[in-house]
């Protein structure tokens, strides 16, 4: 009796590590790329979630006049470096020249669960009324180097719907 009630929990065991879901116990990637650094420079990025995500930023006037307003942009990439999320944000308070702002943002629909995620400039309005908007080849090239695989600028385009 004791010998098989032993081998049942055995067979039990082994079923579950076989049936259970795989987790991978790997960190978060960020990757901040710094397009536009001469006007706007991105000091800290993070995420957060799966099903939804949640984006924080720091950003800091790195120009000798005001920024009235920007947005930044952030690509997701799954375990096997596939696009699972891209989406924008944009703030317009006004960030004086050698001052900083955080900001957060957030995305409630998601594909799959992220790993590795990166951060740009995608436009800057200035003080001058001057609009500066992103070289998404440059983006989308410096991101290619990270993760060893293709990415296009069709490929920074929002999924949101």
């Amino acid at each position: 009796m004791v010998k098989r009630i032993a081998l049942l929990l055995v067979c039990l065991i082994g079923l579950s590590v076989f049936l259970g879901p795989a987790r991978a116990a790997l960190s978060p990637r960020t990757h901040i790329i710094n397009n536009l650094q001469d006007y706007l420079s991105i000091e800290k990025f993070g995420f957060a979630g799966s099903s939804e995500l949640s984006v924080n930023a720091t950003v800091k006037n790195a120009g000798p006049q005001s920024i009235e307003a920007y947005s930044l942009s952030f690509i997701f990439f799954d375990y096997f470096n596939e696009k699972c999320e891209a989406f924008s944000g944009y703030s317009t308070s006004k960030i004086m020249p050698d001052k900083a702002e955080s900001a957060s943002w957030m995305q409630s629909y998601i594909r799959s669960s992220p790993l590795t995620a990166f951060v740009w400039v995608r436009a800057i309005r200035l003080g001058d009324d001057t609009v500066l908007v992103a070289n998404t080849d440059e983006v989308a090239s410096r991101m290619s180097e990270v993760i060893k695989a293709p990415v296009s600028p069709q490929d920074l385009m929002s999924t949101a719907k």
